[in-house]
């Protein structure tokens, strides 16, 4: 079956269930509301971001860190998908149907010993039928990706469709 057929990927490249974006929105503040009280943050550059489909690229400490970038940007998380591991946030269903209620991921699959079961095709399909879909846009950890050619191959989708931040 096609990656853009597939219903476990539905949300990512055609509208949302009411319910999801109710989800993804109250995340939004709750994260917003932490990062205004309870650990200030002040981001310079604001001006910078486009009004178009972008990728965002940074460093990665924790899972807090899509939250600051969303945050940060002024996206909420309707807006913005996160590179995530296959084997980490997927292959579990019910951790991939809590985490997606709050945030949309796009499945990267390491290989686990020598063997990739997720195409990386599969998942710059995904990636930019999700950044097609209403100019949304794209958080990447390039340090995760390192054993994987996906940085590579979004790198050169960046060059010929989207802006990058």
């Amino acid at each position: 079956m096609d990656v853009l057929n597939n219903p476990k990927y539905s949300y990512l490249i055609k509208k949302q269930p009411f319910y999801y974006k109710i989800f993804k929105t109250l995340f939004y503040y709750y994260s917003k509301t932490v990062f205004k009280i309870y650990t200030p943050v002040t981001v310079k550059g604001q001006e910078n971001i486009p009004d178009d489909s972008f990728i965002a690229c940074s460093n990665h400490n924790s899972h807090l860190d899509v939250a600051l970038l969303s945050v940060s940007t002024k996206k909420n998380y309707n807006q913005v998908a996160m590179l995530a591991a296959k084997d980490y946030f997927f292959d579990s269903w019910i951790r991939r149907l809590s985490i997606n209620m709050v945030m949309n991921l796009i499945p990267v699959d390491r290989k686990i010993n020598g063997v990739r079961n997720f195409s990386i095709e599969n998942t710059l399909s995904l990636c930019k039928a999700f950044m097609d879909f209403e100019k949304r846009n794209l958080i990447m950890f390039p340090e995760e990706l390192e054993e994987t050619p996906v940085s590579y191959y979004l790198f050169t989708l960046v060059q010929q469709n989207f802006q990058f931040i």
